[in-house]
């Protein structure tokens, strides 16, 4: 597939939002001419809900039509448009991942939310916008209610605010990975993966093989690594050792535990290994990493 050549006419800096104001959260309503935009990128991250109407979303791949129910998250430097609407209403949320309000870490053992939030937008112009999620009538009305309550809170600034908005905002990421998991039947492929990747980081410290992992998602070794490789843009060795790393960065940075302490834990076959691949990762090695940060 040739990819159009569709640069960004401007990107947004969320410093530059008028309705960002002190908090790290914000929700838009835009409807009709509104709703249109050049190709642009921005610095933030934004959740688009479709309320009504058609419009054409376009990406570098295409274009692609818009309709009642479609959410998909919008990734930091993704540049996209949107052209051709009737009676398009949409809402975006939209956020600083610095400072995303809320701890994400039960959230992201949910089995939908590597699904949403990662592969889908790392696949989306792939698959030429197929495996987006797309509410039913039911699921749009509840998330259309959840969102304007969220609009509410954070333009009135009742006491409070803050922390429900917070709360909304993780009960509107609970519910898209619930349905991101009932949309798609248990032999999609995209799913499968992600729910490898939700074992992978429940088991990194534990020996995982390829044959195993394989045989989890219901593929064959040769199927799950190319479909594994598409959707995450590296192997399943490459990304257990890099989830590793980033593990054992954390603990090198917050923990006193020794380096066999920290090896052992993340899964590394012995300490000389995780330092030889922690110096090719890091360009340092742990000890250096421990002085330069942990002071």
């Amino acid at each position: 597939m040739i990819e159009r050549q569709v640069q960004p006419e401007r990107v947004f800096k969320w410093e530059n939002l008028e309705e960002a104001g002190d908090f790290p959260l914000t929700v838009k309503m835009v409807r009709d001419a509104k709703a249109l935009a050049r190709p642009h990128s921005h610095d933030f991250f934004e959740l688009l809900l479709v309320v009504s109407g058609t419009g054409n979303y376009e990406t570098p791949s295409g274009e692609y039509q818009l309709k009642p129910g479609d959410i998909f998250l919008l990734l930091p430097g993704q540049v996209h448009g949107f052209s051709r609407q009737h009676h398009l209403t949409v809402y975006n949320i939209l956020w600083k991942s610095a400072e995303c309000c809320f701890d994400l870490q039960e959230i992201e053992n949910l089995p939908g939310y590597h699904l949403f939030f990662h592969l889908e937008p790392n696949v989306r112009d792939s698959t030429r916008f197929r495996r987006h999620l797309n509410l039913d009538r039911e699921q749009l009305a509840f998330t259309q209610a959840l969102v304007e309550r969220l609009h509410d809170e954070i333009k009135v600034r009742r006491s409070g605010y803050r922390l429900l908005a917070r709360s909304l905002l993780a009960e509107l990421f609970v519910m898209i990975c619930r349905f991101s998991v009932r949309q798609n039947p248990e032999d999609n492929d995209l799913l499968q993966t992600a729910r490898v990747i939700h074992f992978i980081q429940a088991n990194f410290s534990r020996p995982l093989h390829r044959e195993c992992l394989a045989r989890m998602a219901n593929m064959s070794e040769a199927t799950f690594f190319r479909r594994f490789k598409e959707a995450t843009g590296c192997s399943p060795k490459e990304y257990i050792l890099n989830f590793r790393l980033g593990r054992a960065e954390a603990m090198l940075r917050d923990t006193s535990l020794s380096l066999a302490e920290i090896s052992e834990k993340c899964g590394f076959c012995d300490s000389n290994y995780f330092g030889m691949q922690f110096r090719k990762h890091y360009n340092i090695t742990p000890h250096q990493f421990r002085r330069k940060f942990c002071r």
